[in-house]
């Protein structure tokens, strides 16, 4: 008989050939023994890992976790041993058995943007700008009211552990009553006694008096996570509300109680009576995140108290924070490749509450832990208001330049000093450094988490996403968005196809749409275009041609679009192993600056396409691709203004390499296809054609800073130009020849302790 109504009947009888008991300690062979490598140490050596049962992959593939290794792998070469289960004397045994399905589910088409977070206190599981939410539709399930592999349906507890419902009333005073949630009806207004408001502040929470903490995990719970893939977890909670009767209840509670006490040990809260407020109070909100490894499956429950900034008065405050440009990473990780620097990081724990308000703000208690005429008066900075990041940011900077760094003018987030190059994104702190110098870099390391509490994450690995690996001995540096192109390939469903696309664009043109389309359909398309953006703006300038073609139509998308858009999703899923490489054995380090222009080619309003690329031992360090502010008249003159832009860029690059204590190699050079254009600004006494005469050639900055011998502009082939590939749709062959010349390099498989390390981006 069918376990849903959305499978039909069926007189095929299950084959349990190769089903065994959840839990059961298994063998697997070793992945060494497997490949054959190194025989004669095999002689003495352990064959097998030892682990235990926690999942299946179709009929014979077995997901098994290694307490050893912490991790849990996919293998099909496997010894069991049903007559023995997992057992810990040293914690409570508490064996969480999850029975999954092989099951195949579709990804229904409702997407649903999730709840963004400000900022994040990990750099390792953030998550990206573009965070998708997927409804999904599974279509074989145990029980149609709850299709989703949940922890209450999996645990079976020895010995029972008692837990208080977090529907429990908060005792605090005999003076408080808890209102547990908003949404109940506002109780008359009783203020508390002083003897409350201190007993309030001296806990620090309401929490530990009578929230139910989440039952702990064992072991074997975490094999139990680490096999639970995205595809089977129902959408996080969006409010408190849902949270109640979320599958994932006590996991989000455990991760509520730990953010809580985080806010309060910091005393970021003051706790006051509420007619002391002088202002009106802003809610909280609480924000719920999966956090995900970097194959997608789950690694933690992630609770973050937020700040409803949006609904902050407007004031004449300063509210802009920098941040690190993808170029000054790029930058620093080549010249990382060509010296061999340490690269090391660290992470900032609740970076925001370290710095003090400079202003009055009144809040209102965060659900679970609303009392009776309290509310909180911020003393520190909390995730959601405005002007938290920039108070985070000049407090950093402060510590940075009291010892002993200089702030760079060209990158307010980079600081530097004789031996020592130190950059930031919000709470992720990355030091570089010889290694001659290590002894020194231990002691600045003490001296800034002796201000900050500090994660250490030893060699940077993953930095917003991004992930960095290294060959010491070559001296190689690879940057790439593997992972995140598989997540996104994945929330689209566009990770299944039969057959994937050599080039993100159709030759084709894309023409505007005469129909409107509907909110959804809008709504979908931006989000698909801004996950692609962010990949062609980081580490993959193959697609920054068709990302822009693409974000032309972001506010009226026909189906066309739609699959134009998939299309380059699907490619990118096809080429995810590439990405950015930096050699540096190669010691000219030069400059190389490329620019073309694509004629009106544009048929809606015939403005034309303009392109750049930089690269810097041998890895794309810079590029662009967009379209033209102004209509030209000519080929010569598209190319011209395409000239200007990318020099201006190449020169305020110069300037950052001074910062950096960098001298490039050679005089910069900007190479460009059109003869005429570099004519118009090499020759001091240019013939103006008639259809240039309009060309106010003589006043043009790139012809003054020729002339200046700021740069020189010389002529390369469009055969040879890497800059074509950003103006305009190419062919097969073309394309693959583009991707060659910007160059883009295969990067190296992660390493199995990069599991943790990575993040759901």
């Amino acid at each position: 008989r069918a376990n849903s109504r959305d499978v039909p009947d069926t007189n095929d009888k299950p084959d349990l050939t190769n089903l065994y008991a959840y839990g059961c300690k298994v063998y697997p062979l070793k992945e060494s023994i497997l490949r054959g490598a190194d025989r004669v140490q095999q002689r003495t050596s352990a064959r097998t890992h030892l682990g235990y049962l926690v999942g299946y992959e179709g009929r014979n593939i077995y997901r098994i976790w290694i307490p050893s290794k912490d991790t849990v792998i996919r293998t099909r070469d496997v010894i069991f041993n049903e007559s023995q289960f997992y057992n810990s004397a040293a914690e409570v045994v508490q064996q969480n058995i999850e029975i999954e399905l092989d099951v195949e589910s579709d990804i229904g088409s409702t997407i649903v943007a999730a709840v963004p977070v400000d900022q994040d206190d990990n750099p390792q599981e953030s998550t990206t700008a573009d965070e998708i939410t997927t409804d999904k539709g599974i279509s074989h399930s145990v029980a149609e009211e709850n299709p989703y592999p949940t922890p209450d349906q999996s645990r079976q507890t020895t010995p029972q552990t008692g837990k208080a419902p977090i529907e429990q009333p908060i005792e605090m005073s005999e003076d408080l009553t808890t209102v547990e949630s908003s949404n109940q009806r506002p109780l008359r207004n009783r203020y508390p006694t002083a003897r409350a408001l201190e007993n309030l502040e001296s806990t620090g929470s309401a929490f530990q008096s009578g929230f139910a903490t989440a039952p702990l995990l064992s072991s074997f719970h975490a094999g139990l996570q680490y096999s639970i893939h995205r595809r089977d977890l129902p959408p996080e909670p969006r409010t408190w509300k849902e949270l109640q009767n979320h599958p994932y209840k006590a996991e989000f509670t455990a991760a509520i109680k730990q953010e809580w006490d985080n806010i309060c040990a910091m005393k970021t809260i003051q706790f006051v009576n509420r007619n002391e407020a002088r202002s009106r109070p802003l809610p909280l909100t609480w924000v719920f995140k999966y956090k995900f490894d970097k194959q997608g499956y789950l690694h933690k429950f992630k609770a973050r108290i937020c700040v409803r900034g949006d609904l902050q008065p407007i004031s004449d405050k300063e509210i802009y924070a920098a941040t690190l440009a993808a170029k000054s990473f790029r930058i620093l990780m080549a010249l990382a490749a060509r010296w061999d620097l340490e690269i090391k990081q660290l992470d900032t724990v609740n970076a925001f509450p370290n710095s003090e308000l400079d202003e009055e703000v009144y809040i209102e208690l965060p659900d679970g832990f609303k009392q009776r005429g309290i509310i909180g008066r911020l003393l520190r900075a909390l995730y959601g208001l405005r002007r938290s990041p920039l108070l985070w940011q000049k407090l950093l900077s402060k510590v940075l330049i009291e010892l002993g760094l200089q702030q760079a003018a060209e990158e307010p987030c980079l600081f530097i000093n004789d031996w020592l190059i130190v950059f930031f994104f919000v709470d992720d702190i990355v030091s570089m450094y010889r290694q001659s110098d290590t002894e020194k870099a231990v002691q600045f390391t003490k001296q800034l988490t002796g201000h900050f509490q500090m994660r250490d994450l030893g060699d940077l690995r993953w930095f917003l996403g991004i992930r960095v690996a290294r060959d010491r001995e070559k001296r190689l540096i690879w940057l790439s968005q593997d992972s995140y192109i598989e997540n996104i390939a994945v929330r689209f469903a566009l990770d299944k196809q039969k057959g994937y696309p050599s080039t993100p664009l159709p030759i084709e043109p894309l023409e505007s749409s005469l129909e409107s389309a509907d909110d959804a359909t809008v709504h979908l398309y931006q989000r698909k275009i801004g996950s692609i953006m962010y990949a062609a703006v980081i580490t993959r300038p193959d697609v920054a041609q068709a990302a822009a073609k693409l974000a032309r139509f972001l506010t009226n998308p026909s189906s066309a679009h739609m699959e134009a858009a998939n299309r380059c999703i699907q490619y990118l899923y096809r080429t995810r192993e590439l990405g950015i490489r930096y050699d540096g054995e190669q010691t000219d380090g030069e400059l190389a600056v490329y620019t073309d222009a694509s004629f009106a080619d544009d048929t809606t309003d015939r403005k034309s396409s303009q392109g750049y690329l930089m690269t810097l031992y041998g890895g794309p360090i810079a590029w662009k691709a967009g379209k033209q502010a102004t209509v030209t008249t000519s080929s010569t003159e598209a190319e011209l203004l395409a000239l200007t832009a990318v020099s201006k860029e190449a020169v305020a690059t110069i300037r950052l390499f001074a910062e950096m204590r960098y001298i490039p190699g050679d005089k910069l050079r900007i190479r460009c296809d059109n003869r005429q254009t570099i004519r118009l600004v090499n020759s001091e006494l240019p013939r103006l054609q008639t259809a240039l005469r309009h060309v106010d050639i003589h006043s043009n900055w790139a012809r003054q800073e020729v002339q200046n011998g700021t740069f020189t502009v010389e002529y390369l082939p469009t055969a040879e130009m890497p800059a074509d590939g950003l103006t305009k749709a190419l062919p097969k062959v073309k394309f693959r020849r583009f991707v060659a010349l910007l160059p883009l390099h295969a990067a190296p498989k992660p390493l199995e302790d990069d599991d943790e390390a990575s993040s759901s981006l």
